[in-house]
């Protein structure tokens, strides 16, 4: 089912992807878009987002065919931060979207719930290395491994694994570090789970 969203709504969409192609500086950067969509029902703040997600995806997409460097590319890795903060905010609209209506992000398989986002599996993997005391020091292996386990887009892997936490974000920072902590009280790792609430309650930053 598509949703429809009032004609003005492509302009609030393409002014915010050229908002955000460089990346979240603040959380000013979201406060236009989320009063913007305050007057939609949440099936279509959930679409409104995933438009201006979609868009930045396109633009990045087409950015990197020409980009030289796109590991330090200030509009590639702005427009990933900005992705991973739309996806946040997608996902914790979710629960009050009709099921049908939800869409995974571009970058996830298919096999995978929308809940289990690269950020939170990198933030897994991460905590479960340190458990184990290995130490990586080349963040390109750290890509591999993860691309290996998650078969999603390495660029974005790559991003994320140099930087798990999106410091403009704290709040979603820490629903992600809860939601990976109940992954392993579920397995009865509680030295892991320990590790975890230490970083919630003194994040290293």
């Amino acid at each position: 089912m598509e949703i429809t969203l009032p004609r003005v709504y492509n302009g609030f969409v393409s002014e915010a992807i050229m908002n955000l192609k460089y990346g979240v500086k603040s959380k000013q950067d979201f406060w236009t878009i989320e009063e913007q969509a305050s007057e939609l029902s949440p099936e279509e703040q959930y679409e409104f987002l995933k438009r201006i997600r979609d868009g930045l995806i396109a633009s990045s997409t087409e950015h990197a065919k020409v980009c030289q460097n796109p590991a330090y590319c200030e509009e590639s890795i702005g427009s990933e931060q900005s992705i991973n903060s739309l996806n946040k905010r997608m996902d914790a609209l979710a629960p009050k979207v009709k099921p049908q209506l939800l869409q995974p992000a571009i970058d996830e398989t298919v096999s995978h719930p929308i809940e289990h986002s690269a950020a939170r599996q990198v933030l897994a993997m991460r905590f479960l290395l340190e458990y184990a005391k290995i130490k990586v020091n080349n963040d390109r292996a750290g890509q591999r491994l993860m691309h290996f386990f998650t078969g999603k887009s390495p660029d974005n892997l790559y991003k994320l694994w140099r930087n798990p936490y999106n410091k403009d974000l704290f709040t979603a920072e820490v629903e992600d570090l809860r939601f990976v902590r109940n992954i392993f009280e579920d397995l009865g790792a509680m030295e892991i789970v320990k590790m975890i609430s230490n970083e919630i309650d003194n994040p290293n930053r």
